[in-house]
């Protein structure tokens, strides 16, 4: 009888699962934010039995609303209320648009240093750190790459002229060694951004929605 009574309970969780096995999709913001299309998406996500999202921007965002700016937080405040109004569940992500740990750019134009860096073989032992010589001439050099990431903007694209400067994701040396902080249940290098973004604004990306984290706001997602 328990057995008969668990299948039935069984079938009845997969035909209509319980919110927690909801599937979570990427969903882009690659456009001018538009209240009310926004309001309108979402609403229609919810009715084709999706409970969350992942809020993940992409190139085609306009200028005039940069990244990590009021503009931005605005938009982020506004889909996190929807979300909350429909009962849904928001994972940010952490980066505009990735590889993460850029903040588009603005982590390399306030502190050089935190450029990203590899090691390459060249013909000269220059342009950085030689760590190892060979007897054909030779050498493997550690240094910066000059690398870009995918911004928000058109123009932007990896490799693009417009293309946001790439932050190292490990500091080669104890002097550059980030203090990371917990969020979410992962480690996320929020300190060595708050420290050199412009006016700390990245806090502001939790700060802004603080009064949903753990109810609405489930999480960070770390783009690599």
């Amino acid at each position: 009888m328990a057995e008969k009574e668990g299948r039935k309970e069984l079938f009845r969780a997969l035909a209509d699962p319980p919110e927690e096995f909801t599937p979570v999709p990427f969903w882009f913001l690659n456009d001018r934010p538009d209240q009310e299309k926004i309001a309108e998406q979402l609403k229609d996500i919810k009715a084709k039995g999706v409970d969350a999202i992942v809020l993940h921007p992409r190139i085609g965002i306009p200028e005039d609303v940069p990244y990590l700016s009021d503009a931005w937080f605005q938009t982020v405040r506004f889909i996190v209320k929807c979300a909350d109004a429909l009962g849904m569940k928001i994972v940010l992500y952490d980066e505009g648009m990735y590889p993460s740990g850029s903040a588009h750019g603005m982590v390399v134009a306030q502190n050089p240093d935190y450029a990203s860096k590899g090691i390459r073989l060249s013909d000269r032992p220059e342009g950085g750190e030689v760590i190892a010589a060979f007897a054909d001439g030779t050498y493997l050099v550690y240094g910066f790459t000059g690398g870009t990431i995918r911004g928000i903007h058109f123009g932007e694209d990896d490799g693009e002229a417009g293309a946001p400067k790439s932050a190292a994701r490990r500091k080669s040396r104890e002097r550059l060694r980030p203090s990371p902080a917990r969020f979410g249940g992962h480690i996320y290098d929020f300190r060595r951004l708050v420290e050199i973004v412009a006016d700390n604004q990245a806090a502001l990306h939790i700060y802004n929605v603080l009064g949903y984290v753990g109810a609405q706001v489930r999480d960070a997602f770390e783009g690599f």
